[in-house]
């Protein structure tokens, strides 16, 4: 496998299959990903990080892949994507993927139409 993306490669999967996995969530991607073997998750994971509305789908496909594998398969791209799945908070291999943090409510704030001294009564 060459060690840099190669944005002009046919897709590795059926192109209906891509756009399944596009629509489907996280853990969806990594029950199917699972399905392919190693050196087909990561030649995807290149497909579509070399495309920008894909690269969080990339992400998620090489989190099914050990780091060093990512490394050993595609070279400088594998370090980059193991990075880039640290920073986006994704586990690896079969690890559960973190949770998202519910937003905690900001209080409403209070709006005075009438200026200084203004009190609601």
């Amino acid at each position: 496998m060459r060690d840099s993306a190669e944005p002009e490669v046919d897709c590795p999967i059926p192109i209906a299959t891509l756009n399944e996995l596009n629509r489907a969530e996280p853990h969806v991607v990594l029950d199917h990903a699972r399905a392919f073997s190693e050196p087909l998750r990561v030649r995807l994971a290149l497909y579509c990080y070399n495309r920008s509305h894909l690269r969080q789908l990339a992400l998620t496909v090489a989190s099914s892949v050990d780091p060093d594998r990512l490394k050993e398969l595609a070279g400088t791209m594998g370090e980059v994507l193991a990075a880039q799945c640290r920073a986006s908070g994704l586990s690896f291999g079969t690890e559960p993927l973190p949770q998202a943090k519910p937003e905690k409510a900001k209080p409403a704030r209070k709006i005075s139409l009438g200026g200084r001294g203004w009190t609601d009564r």
